[in-house]
């Protein structure tokens, strides 16, 4: 299978980008690799595993560590806190060469539950990672407790999800470095006076997620 990325020097920045966002937490964080058919899958677990365990899975072009970063401390008082890096994705997890056949994404799931010694589990899900939890609960009603899918929808088909993914993603694909840059200082400039809101925001969002949990039926 073609690596993942294109240079070391590539795959050293975005580790080094990834464990410097844990290095923030204050929570005690733990990370692994869990062997599957698909290849190497690495998680981070927080809280206590007496808790009952939360299974959080990102969108597509971000890892756990992007994702979950602002929801981990506030979300592992309550829950044993499982945050999954995508196979195939900008994270730590390995695909091998199994994982350009078919993907069972149900079986890679129980896979990383069963290396666990879990035998059900609450799901949070963005984007992808909703398509991935609503997926999983019809696929293993018996193994999931309740799930929470924001910025998801069911797809009737896989080339559905690609054509969204393709008009996501195309457009910046198109868009010159430069462009991209200058967009980016733009925004940013124009968002300074908002930073102190959005971080409370991003603060707020954990307890909404919990609560959120908790009252899914």
């Amino acid at each position: 299978m073609r690596p993942r990325y294109k240079t070391e020097n590539g795959q050293r920045l975005i580790y080094e980008s990834y464990d410097r966002l844990l290095a923030g937490l204050s929570v005690p964080l733990e990370q692994q690799n869990i062997p599957t058919t698909y290849g190497i899958t690495h998680i981070i677990t927080a809280g206590s595993s007496e808790n009952p365990p939360l299974l959080l899975l990102h969108g597509t072009g971000d890892n756990a560590a992007m994702m979950w970063v602002y929801n981990m401390e506030e979300l592992s008082q309550t829950f044993y806190v499982i945050a999954i890096d995508n196979i195939g994705g900008s994270g730590k997890s390995e695909p091998n060469d199994n994982y350009s056949q078919p993907f069972d994404q149900a079986k890679w799931l129980d896979e990383i539950l069963e290396a666990l010694r879990i035998n059900s589990v609450y799901i949070a899900g963005v984007s992808y990672g909703a398509y991935l939890a609503y997926h999983y609960a019809l696929m293993r009603p018996d193994r999931v407790e309740k799930i929470v899918c924001m910025a998801g929808s069911i797809a009737g088909s896989q080339l559905e999800v690609m054509s969204k993914m393709m008009k996501a993603f195309l457009p910046e694909a198109r868009t010159k470095c430069a462009e991209i840059a200058a967009k980016a200082v733009r925004t940013a400039g124009r968002s300074i006076r908002g930073t102190s809101r959005a971080y409370a925001a991003l603060d707020l969002s954990a307890q909404v997620l919990q609560q959120c949990i908790h009252e899914a039926s």
